[in-house]
């Protein structure tokens, strides 16, 4: 009778963790999300905390199994303030290692759609463009090329429509 003497080796692998976007935007006020997936083996850890070590304020956590070994986490900050923006870190720890991935949120300065270009005189960004490409009306440019090549013409219409349109000469 023999006997056989079976070893199993098991291979430890540190968890991998990516950050669906590395920028969020988001407005003073609003609730936001940051999201993570982590392929992690039985016994991984995923967490979230922020880079500056700054203890997180009004947020909740959410974990959900994609498949066998892929987690997707979500941290959600709610009624943001200033000092909310800033770096935060996904984190996915196990027993043979720890791999992160960071996320910056930064605040969403909403621009307005006219800007005091003169002392007096508002207008649109469109406006603007025209106005420094010296063109208020629609109208036809133009331009010679080359005597020997071509004759460029350059057509712009409301809306900001563009039409390039080259005849060979």
């Amino acid at each position: 009778m023999k006997i056989y003497h079976i070893v199993i080796n098991e291979i430890l692998v540190p968890p991998s963790i990516r950050a669906e976007s590395t920028l969020v935007y988001s407005t003073v006020g609003k609730t936001t999300e940051l999201r993570c997936s982590a392929i992690t083996p039985f016994d991984t850890q995923v967490y979230w905390r922020r880079l500056d070590n700054s203890t997180l304020s009004k947020f909740a956590t959410q974990q959900r199994q994609i498949h066998n070994d892929v987690t997707q986490t979500s941290l959600y900050l709610s009624d943001l303030e200033l000092r909310d923006f800033g770096f935060y870190v996904c984190v996915a720890e196990s027993q043979a290692g720890q791999n992160h991935a960071t996320i910056e949120l930064r605040e969403h300065h909403r621009s307005s759609m006219s800007h005091l270009l003169d002392t007096n005189e508002v207008t649109t960004s469109r406006m603007q463009i025209l106005k420094r490409n010296k063109v208020s009306e629609p109208n036809m440019v133009s331009v010679k090329v080359n005597s020997a090549s071509a004759t460029l013409f350059v057509s712009v219409f409301h809306y900001s429509c563009i039409i390039v349109v080259f005849n060979l000469t």
